[in-house]
């Protein structure tokens, strides 16, 4: 079988596209989506957008029947060492945004905090990154705080953070004004480059497309 055809849409295209495809397929879940049942012709996988995604789906029937035509608002927020990206998304669209940059990583790229665990922080430059890295985090709650009264509540927090970071920015002396176990806080299950406008961008986009893949053979069972 050879390599299938990707094409990306839109949230609010998924319950038509799946619909038209019930019309002329069986369909079967799989993870994170519907295929074409084995033999049922040229193979056929829909993913619905990561926003639309459910705990569990036994048929697409049962999708169709829970799915939400509307979003709602979200808040993204991307952290690494030194950098973060945070955006609200309203149906989709990205409304605001907020890079934060602070010089909080040594030269050979290691986050000072983890390194003042180790050697101890005598020296200016130590000194200096752990100043900036207070600073980092204590920024992004303010403004994540700001965003919160403004457009808050969020339907849903996606949040790309490293544990160790994440532990810095939940005990911040003033912190983000959602738990970590909320449940409204949902991890982004994507790979994030480092955070800036640009990455922001990329990340919203997979979040809010689904994807179409279409195979030029049927799947063949042996």
């Amino acid at each position: 079988m050879r390599g299938p055809h990707s094409e990306r849409f839109p949230y609010p295209e998924t319950a038509g596209r799946l619909r038209a495809l019930l019309r002329e397929r069986r369909l079967e879940a799989i993870r994170h989506g519907f295929a074409t049942a084995a033999g049922d012709g040229p193979r056929i996988e829909l993913l619905p957008p990561i926003v639309q995604r459910q705990p569990s789906t036994s048929s697409p029937e049962d999708f169709l029947a829970t799915l939400e035509s509307e979003i709602g608002t979200l808040l993204v927020v991307l952290v690494q060492a030194g950098s973060a990206a945070l955006g609200i998304l309203e149906e989709g669209e990205l409304v605001r945004h907020k890079v934060i940059k602070k010089y909080m990583v040594r030269g050979k790229g290691h986050y000072q905090g983890t390194h003042l665990k180790t050697k101890g922080k005598s020296r200016y430059g130590s000194r200096l990154r752990l100043q900036k890295a207070v600073e980092f985090f204590l920024e992004i709650n303010r403004k994540l705080g700001e965003w919160d009264d403004e457009a808050g509540p969020f339907e849903r927090i996606y949040l790309s953070c490293p544990v160790r970071l994440a532990n810095e920015l939940f005990g911040a002396k003033v912190p983000p004004p959602f738990g970590r176990g909320d449940d409204e806080v949902e991890k982004v299950p994507l790979t994030v480059r480092v955070p800036s406008h640009k990455e922001l961008r990329r990340v919203c986009y997979e979040l809010t497309h689904g994807t179409l893949r279409t195979f030029d053979e049927p799947l063949v069972l042996e």
